[in-house]
């Protein structure tokens, strides 16, 4: 694959490091020329229990501005994306599990909104208070501005959790108005938004396709009719986290990364000499795995039909048939037969499905117990990842170690079409000694340099990143 990618990063560097995880990094220039950087980062380095908006500017010197936060609630906010206004301003959006008085991660999921921040002036460090350009809709995530003519400017986001994706207009970036929803594929989600010189709108998202996440590149003269353009894009792995960028000269660049971040299922056969099975978890604490996490257990003794299945989930969690529903409170008693040595946490995601969209996870090391009759028995165990793809827990049955991560772990790509081509190139960007590297930003040309800035995942620390493309000569 080497040798026939086209671009490779170059001068390398991590950037405003910090023990509270970083993620999204979206990269942008101002219009009077800084390069701004806007990511989400947690309230911890570990745990995600609250994450707030910030935005910085690069110096002159190279290095960054203290990092100014734009939503400033105790929520979950994700996935920014900004671009210059009147006057000078910059405008933030991003998504928000913000119901008020609701806190983030409610067993539903939360209500996801789209909330905009608009600086008060050229100068980044102060900004106006919150707004959401579209109430009352709500199951809103990863909007995406860009001007969508001369004095006006589309969003595009996914809307439902990936039914579709919405779009909205307006003609000063702070009043919207609804615009024709497009459909046409399943899953669709994290759409990236880009105006060419002639105002032709082009738009890229991740869908499911054939099994597999997929890379969807749509072109709209005027917004109302989408067409879809051949990419060539054809690899075995699922791709996402797609951004679109297109420089002053007309060309084209396409970033996004190969994404492996699903939950592990793995079987094991176990023989069983005593009356308990005792499951020991433990995160690794590598690439910032600082949590083992579980979905769901399922058991069969070999030499009868007699099973069980363990699904691991909040108290308030609806009943699925076939399964017993383990909770973070559910301790083990001799007449329960199942259950942990002290309490857990749990958390309900978006995606999946009612078993894998719902886990319970520790920092420290848990044990779960199960009464069981002596004989042998097949195990299948569903782990749920954390922040980075790699699956960072051990698990150990019964004293023998059964299970010690994944390796494998997700990487970038960069697509490139120049004005008079008409194919698309994808060169693969290697890890070098990360284990991951994740959610790229678009490519942003600054001072004669093509730049992108992306999360990486090493064995003891994770952030943001920068780098330059080269074209290989």
């Amino acid at each position: 694959m080497k040798s026939k990618n086209r671009f490779v990063l170059t001068n390398q560097k991590k950037i405003l490091r910090h023990n509270n995880l970083q993620m999204w990094p979206f990269l942008g220039v101002a219009a009077g020329g800084n390069l701004l950087l806007s990511w989400y980062q947690y309230s911890s380095g570990e745990a995600p229990d609250s994450s707030d908006v910030f935005i910085s500017r690069m110096k002159d010197s190279g290095l960054w501005e203290r990092p100014v936060c734009i939503s400033g609630n105790e929520s979950y906010n994700n996935g920014p994306s900004f671009m210059d206004v009147a006057d000078g301003k910059t405008v933030v959006y991003w998504h928000s599990w913000r119901k008020p008085g609701s806190p983030p991660f409610k067993l539903s999921g939360g209500i996801t909104n789209i909330w905009g921040a608009v600086s008060s002036g050229k100068n980044i460090k102060k900004w106006e208070i919150p707004f959401m350009p579209l109430p009352g809709e709500g199951k809103q995530l990863y909007p995406s501005v860009c001007r969508s003519a001369a004095t006006g400017f589309i969003m595009v986001y996914s809307k439902r959790y990936g039914d579709c994706l919405g779009t909205a207009y307006s003609e000063n970036s702070f009043d919207w108005r609804h615009g024709k929803d497009i459909t046409g594929f399943q899953s669709m989600n994290r759409p990236d938004i880009a105006t060419d010189k002639d105002g032709v709108k082009w738009l890229v998202f991740s869908a499911l396709e054939k099994s597999k996440k997929q890379i969807i590149l749509l072109r709209s003269g005027k917004g109302n009719k989408w067409e879809r353009q051949n990419i060539g894009l054809d690899v075995k792995y699922d791709l996402d986290r797609p951004k679109i960028y297109i420089d002053g000269s007309g060309n084209f660049w396409i970033t996004l990364q190969t994404d492996f971040w699903k939950p592990y299922v793995f079987s094991k056969r176990i023989s069983v000499l005593e009356n308990k099975i005792v499951i020991k978890f433990r995160a690794d604490k590598t690439a910032g795995n600082h949590f083992w996490a579980v979905n769901s257990i399922e058991m069969m003794n070999v030499n009868c039909p007699k099973s069980a299945k363990y699904r691991f989930c909040g108290e308030k969690t609806p009943y699925v048939k076939g399964y017993i529903s383990v909770y973070p409170d559910s301790l083990y008693t001799d007449g329960k037969g199942y259950g942990w040595d002290r309490k857990v946490r749990s958390m309900k995601r978006i995606i999946g499905s009612d078993i894998t969209s719902n886990l319970v996870y520790s920092g420290s090391p848990g044990k779960f117990t199960i009464d069981v009759k002596p004989g042998t028995y097949n195990m299948v165990f569903t782990l749920a990842p954390w922040m980075s793809s790699r699956i960072g827990s051990s698990l150990t049955v019964n004293g023998n170690t059964i299970f010690e991560g994944t390796e494998k772990g997700s990487s970038l790509l960069v697509g490139f079409r120049g004005k008079d081509e008409k194919r698309w190139k994808f060169s693969f960007i290697d890890n070098d000694k990360d284990y991951e590297r994740t959610r790229p930003s678009r490519v942003v040309r600054y001072k004669n340099h093509y730049l992108i800035a992306w999360n990486y995942f090493a064995k003891k620390e994770r952030g943001i990143a920068i780098g330059k493309l080269e074209e290989i000569k």
